[in-house]
């Protein structure tokens, strides 16, 4: 027969491993497009770190282009500094070399804005799917 104060401790331990497996059971898969939310209510991270899944992704391929000088009519390939931005916030700051980058990114719509010599550039805005590809040229204007 077990003692009173037995029973008591095995039913705390039922009680705890029951309420571990609800959280378990209750949490989705990072892959069904359900938002996900951490013990505290706030949304979890992408991607699922406990069980190895990547943050789902998608591509940027990227161009930076230079027009006018010696050849104004004709955009030939440029070096320099492309920052991606979301929302106003940068997230990252690629080195272009011969003109073509390829950048893996979250989802979400983006900013592409360029460094090159001090000419002026324009922004290319661009969105990304998870698992797509997307393309994006920006564009620097020299005298």
């Amino acid at each position: 027969m077990i003692g009173y104060r037995q029973m008591i401790g095995a039913c705390v331990i039922v009680l705890v491993t029951s309420a571990c497996a609800v959280t378990a059971a209750d949490a989705t898969p990072a892959d069904s497009g359900t938002t996900r939310h951490s013990v505290h209510g706030t949304p979890a991270p992408t991607g699922d770190p406990v069980h190895g899944r990547p943050a789902p992704m998608g591509t940027l391929e990227g161009k930076l282009v230079v027009m006018g000088g010696p050849a104004p009519g004709s955009a030939r390939p440029a070096d320099g500094l492309v920052s991606i931005l979301s929302g106003g916030d940068p997230v990252t700051v690629v080195e272009v070399s011969g003109g073509t980058f390829t950048q893996q990114l979250p989802p979400g719509r983006y900013t592409l804005t360029a460094e090159h010599g001090g000419a002026p550039c324009t922004p290319a805005d661009v969105t990304i799917t998870e698992g797509g590809t997307a393309t994006a040229e920006v564009i620097c204007h020299v005298p």
